[in-house]
């Protein structure tokens, strides 16, 4: 009898164990176009935990045989997800086929505005725009991703790869060669073929050469040769052949506001491509180091010290800055600040009677007058002629090489223009070198 109640109380235990164990939950993180989330509870109400970015928006839930549904953002009032030995949708309100079972991945599509929208403009600047979570409607593939070659003490070695849903670039943006920049204002120039991909909230591309630049911006096929880092780089080679160096920054000249500078436009322009964000304090850096933002550390506005040391000033003794209004950032040779370009027009003047190696001159009125009334406001041209006109008179008095550009373009507004997103009105400006 004593074994017999021993055994009973032994298989009581067990079931006990059995019905109070559950499989531990397999977290699941919200994709796409949404506040990153990850779901490791075992039940959520939809409408309650998801953040999406966009108003509007659908939910693309996709289970591990294949099967998927899609449930618009604003009808998940009602609409569960439970964890039971996997992750389920509990839809009572919705056809029986949103009952998801098994799901692998859970998205969030934004229909509108997205803050992370990335831009993809083609030769002729036409302008497509696409989100991580919109990504996943698009063809696509499951590619090989190269992620290292793992080896042991035998001497023998393993290939390691990732397989991933990647969309080829080719399905959503033609050309041969492209510009492709991350949010940290890194920029990359390749050829062939690019694969994107949403990894968790954003997006970023598989380059052909097997690199990938996470979380992406835009592309920009057939691209500029020229970028404004190249000012650093072409005054310091004139400088070291012993010529004198006059370069002149038009703060918001876009290549399409171009038409109203007479002068400049007489001095054989290139388009040249921008730095991301297009805005004074990121673009004035990259002139003055020859690096992009994710280089020399002032990738948006507020940010005072550069990560490097040698900005021009540094390596030219004796140089001249002539700043806008505010300094923007840290340089090694802090600006003569002026009240308007016409104070910074004379000043330039002044330093050009005994010009130094280097002369660094900012106009800001563009800009300014842009934001307020437009790129193409009559306004606008109007202090894009008068610039044009100061730039004139400074190239008759200086004999040595002048390289004018600018910072950022700007596109139309509601109220006047704005700048700071990769837009060709933003990005493409107007590169001299006389």
């Amino acid at each position: 009898m004593k074994k017999f109640i021993l055994a009973l109380l032994a298989v009581v235990l067990v079931a006990v164990g059995l019905v109070g164990c559950t499989a531990p939950v397999q977290p699941l993180p919200l994709l796409g176009d949404a506040t990153p989330l990850t779901f490791n509870a075992r039940e959520y109400a939809l409408a309650d935990v998801i953040d999406a970015r966009a108003q509007e928006f659908s939910l693309l839930a996709i289970a591990h045989d294949g099967f998927a549904v899609q449930l618009r953002g604003d009808e998940l009032d009602g609409v569960r997800l439970r964890y039971r030995n996997g992750w389920q949708l509990h839809a009572p309100e919705h056809p029986p086929s949103a009952n998801v079972r098994d799901i692998a991945q859970l998205v969030v599509v934004s229909e509108g505005d997205d803050l992370y929208t990335v831009r993809l403009i083609d030769a002729d600047e036409h302008v497509r725009e696409i989100t991580a979570g919109q990504l996943f409607l698009q063809p696509h593939r499951q590619h090989l991703f190269y992620e290292g070659t793992s080896y042991a003490h035998t001497g023998r070695n393993v290939t390691v790869l990732t397989a991933l849903r990647a969309v080829p670039l080719y399905h959503l943006l033609a050309g041969n060669h492209f510009a492709a920049m991350a949010r940290n204002g890194e920029t990359v120039y390749f050829r062939g073929q690019g694969y994107l991909m949403s990894e968790q909230n954003h997006v970023s591309l598989q380059l052909p050469d097997g690199r990938v630049l996470r979380d992406i911006v835009g592309i920009m096929a057939e691209p500029p040769g020229v970028q404004i880092t190249q000012l650093f780089h072409d005054a310091m080679h004139f400088i070291a052949q012993d010529e004198q160096v006059l370069a002149i920054k038009i703060d918001g000249l876009g290549w399409d506001m171009l038409e109203h500078a007479p002068f400049i436009s007489s001095l054989n322009p290139q388009r040249a491509l921008a730095v991301f964000p297009p805005i004074t304090p990121t673009g004035l850096a990259s002139m003055l180091t020859g690096k992009t933002p994710d280089a020399h550390g002032i990738t948006g506005r507020g940010q005072r010290n550069l990560l490097i040391d040698d900005d021009i000033f540094a390596l030219v003794p004796g140089s001249v800055h002539i700043g806008a209004r505010n300094s923007f950032f840290n340089t090694s040779l802090s600006p003569q600040l002026t009240t308007s370009d016409a104070d910074g027009f004379m000043l330039a003047q002044q330093a050009l009677a005994q010009p130094a190696d280097f002369t660094f001159v900012h106009f800001k009125q563009v800009d300014s007058t842009a934001h307020y009334y437009g790129p193409q406001a009559e306004q606008t041209q109007r202090a894009i002629a008068e610039i044009d006109d100061f730039v004139r008179l400074l190239a008759e008095q200086f004999d040595g090489r002048i390289i004018i550009t600018s910072d950022h373009g700007l596109h139309e507004t509601a109220d006047g223009g704005n700048h700071g997103l990769f837009l060709p009105q933003d990005m493409l400006v107007p590169y001299v070198v006389r």
